[in-house]
């Protein structure tokens, strides 16, 4: 009994000084865990900024796309009708000048009168101005719109840049995030290991204990039987040498 008495002490020892150890190191583990946590909210409060640039750089480019292709199409537009009112004047030209239709010195000829003469040749003239007044409004509007559409598709070059800027920090804080969450996901799996080896620990000493504690009880018990034993056998032998 004494024996065993001995080694179960020295495991129960042994187990409260492997107990002290995880117990400091849980305490250095939970501090490392506390600190990479707030790292993980930190880094992840910049990263939901850097997201909300990233998404506002995507809309206005977005915009602008819609934008250049709106223009795109009425510049096209406008450009056709610049090219009918261009034909167009340059047909009226012919037509009063050139070989399709009457040449001036015929249309005078076949006036009645010198008045319809300066009618009509007045009228041909709003006519031709009408139509070069057209062409101008026109020419000056795909102008416009050409301008314009220069102006976005340089912004858009530089909304694109803004973008890409903003896309590559984003990603850049994701992995800084990921990695940061990944380190304190692994400190927490060691804790939580440590915590169960302490506890496994802890729960084998308290059998250990018990043990000792039924060991010794049952220790001191046979003590006391045999003490009782050899008071009996003293006394037996003091009635027999008295005898």
């Amino acid at each position: 009994v004494d024996s065993r008495l001995g080694g179960l002490r020295d495991r129960a020892a042994e187990q409260q000084r492997q107990a002290g150890v995880l117990t400091d190191e849980l305490s250095a583990v939970a501090r490392q865990v506390r600190d990479l946590q707030a790292g993980v909210d930190a880094q992840q409060a910049r990263l939901a900024v850097l997201e909300g640039t990233l998404a506002s750089a995507r809309s206005r480019l977005a915009s602008l796309e819609r934008t250049i292709t709106a223009q795109t199409t009425r510049l096209t537009r406008l450009r056709g009708q610049y090219d009918i009112a261009l034909r167009r004047l340059e047909r009226r030209v012919r037509d009063l000048y050139m070989t399709d239709g009457p040449d001036t010195l015929s249309f005078v000829l076949g006036t009645a009168s010198f008045a319809d003469l300066i009618d009509n040749l007045d009228l041909l003239g709003r006519i031709g101005r009408q139509d070069e007044e057209i062409a101008a409004r026109v020419k000056h509007a795909r102008d416009g719109v050409a301008e314009a559409r220069r102006r976005t598709t340089v912004a858009r070059t530089e909304a694109a840049h803004v973008e890409a800027v903003a896309e590559s920090a984003t990603n850049e804080q994701r992995g800084l995030v990921a990695r940061l969450v990944a380190s304190r996901d692994a400190l927490t799996a060691a804790e939580r290991e440590k915590r169960s080896t302490l506890s496994s620990i802890q729960s084998d000493r308290s059998d250990v204990l018990a043990e000792i504690e039924d060991l010794e009880a049952e220790s001191e018990a046979l003590a006391a039987r045999i003490r009782a034993a050899q008071q009996q056998s003293s006394s037996s032998s003091a009635q027999v040498v008295g005898s």
